[in-house]
């Protein structure tokens, strides 16, 4: 039988296939919450990111790297993170 993080697993991947980016990150977030691990914070970071919400995603880098200082895979999340919003704040010629 699965456990709970699994379970968990499943439902933000059936979230994402049907297309609730919303739901599914919410589900992802409250992942972080349960069972924190790098892997949770990126995965919640990634769809808070497809869906835009730049200050949720940069929360949730934070909240990640305080747990996890030692994590390249955070660190190098929240570098990509900065770079983007930097693109972003260029104007458009």
């Amino acid at each position: 039988m699965p456990d709970v993080s699994e379970i968990h697993e499943r439902l933000i991947k059936a979230y994402i296939v049907a297309g609730m980016l919303a739901e599914a990150a919410e589900a992802a977030d409250k992942l972080t919450s349960l069972f924190a691990s790098p892997e949770t914070f990126l995965r919640a970071a990634s769809i808070r990111a497809q869906l835009e919400q730049w200050q949720h995603t940069e929360d949730l880098l934070s909240a990640g790297l305080k747990m996890f200082p030692q994590s390249t895979e955070l660190r190098n999340a929240y570098g990509d993170l900065e770079r983007t919003k930097l693109r972003s704040a260029l104007p458009v010629s």
